[in-house]
């Protein structure tokens, strides 16, 4: 997959997010990657290595991020949101890692804060 410009980045982009918003789909790495033309997910997150690309890519992983973050709080149905945030995004581990101690337990917080929702109702 070859773009000749970010602008055309851009526009694909967006309107993949369009479209989650119209089917109320949520957005997915994956199914980001396929909307813009990658065979494979790998190959997607590779080319934010183009820096004139960079920013684009950032700002709609940061946008699945954010998506699968606030899934998080619903009730009884985080764990593929915790998958999709372990699998595709750094800091969100639930391995042990020196690096992302801060990340592990703002994690954790977030699930004990559910663990105890869900009890009280």
């Amino acid at each position: 997959m070859e773009f000749k410009t970010a602008a055309e980045l851009g526009e694909k982009i967006d309107g993949y997010f369009a479209d989650c918003e119209e089917t109320e789909r949520p957005p997915a790495v994956s199914d980001l990657a396929l909307a813009l033309g990658f065979d494979k997910r790998l190959d997607f997150l590779r080319y934010k290595g183009k820096p004139s690309y960079k920013k684009l890519i950032e700002r709609a992983l940061l946008k699945i991020e954010g998506y699968s973050e606030r899934r998080l709080f619903d009730r009884g149905c985080y764990s593929g949101a915790k998958y999709s945030l372990s699998n595709n995004f750094k800091g969100w581990s639930d391995k042990p890692d020196n690096s992302g101690e801060e990340a592990h337990e703002k994690l954790d917080e977030i699930l004990r804060g559910i663990s105890k929702a869900a009890r009280e109702n």
